[in-house]
């Protein structure tokens, strides 16, 4: 399957997407790793206009982000978290209005996921989430990514999660169920993950045989 089916939506979560369009990501991430390797990237995306909205910092997924729009001859802006009116009361409408009129698509980091489906109800252009305190879902595609590179498949794979059953926790296992994978989460007492997440995850985990 192609990912042509993604291109102007948002993508706030593991759940948004298919069984097919998770496992066509990452075999697109794999073929672009591949070719960036081998000097045989395209640059497709030449003038589009990227907003980083960062609330929280970041090292690895600002750097990411900047470096593959780079790559795409994309256009990256990013607005850490004092750097915009939101700092000082601005209704998170307004924000995303000035975005979206000046922006192809809207990266977002944030403190509450609450924040994501504001924006993705608000904006005109697709909104992705690259950190909630829900999900980390480029997290998860990248883990995912990793592991197919390592094990050429994913299927029936046995996966175990050992620390807080936080964001990247729910991304991974919503993945997992998704891929097929079977997937073990050891959470210290009082750091489970969240029983709405369980509950998605059994859904799509009687589809593709995931335990």
């Amino acid at each position: 399957m192609r990912v042509n089916s993604l291109s102007g939506r948002s993508i706030l979560s593991v759940n948004d997407l298919s069984v097919d369009e998770f496992e066509s990501l990452i075999d697109l991430s794999i073929r672009v790793k591949k070719s960036v390797k081998a000097g045989l990237f395209g640059l497709e995306k030449e003038g589009r206009i990227i907003t980083l909205l960062f609330q929280k910092p970041s090292t690895r997924t600002r750097l990411s982000l900047e470096v593959a729009a780079r790559m795409l001859k994309a256009h990256p802006i990013y607005m850490g978290a004092g750097e915009t009116q939101l700092s000082r009361g601005e209704p998170i409408a307004d924000t995303v209005r000035v975005f979206e009129r000046m922006s192809n698509c809207i990266v977002a980091r944030v403190n509450s996921h609450s924040d994501l489906v504001a924006m993705r109800r608000l904006s005109r252009v697709p909104v992705i989430n690259a950190l909630s305190d829900f999900e980390h879902p480029l997290q998860a595609l990248a883990d995912f990514m990793t592991l197919k590179e390592r094990k050429g498949s994913l299927r029936g794979l046995k996966l175990a999660y050992v620390g807080d059953g936080n964001n990247v926790a729910h991304s991974l296992i919503l993945g997992a169920a998704k891929l097929g994978v079977w997937m073990s989460v050891a959470t210290p007492e009082g750091f489970r993950p969240s029983l709405e997440v369980i509950a998605a995850a059994k859904v799509e985990a009687e589809k593709t045989g995931a335990k």
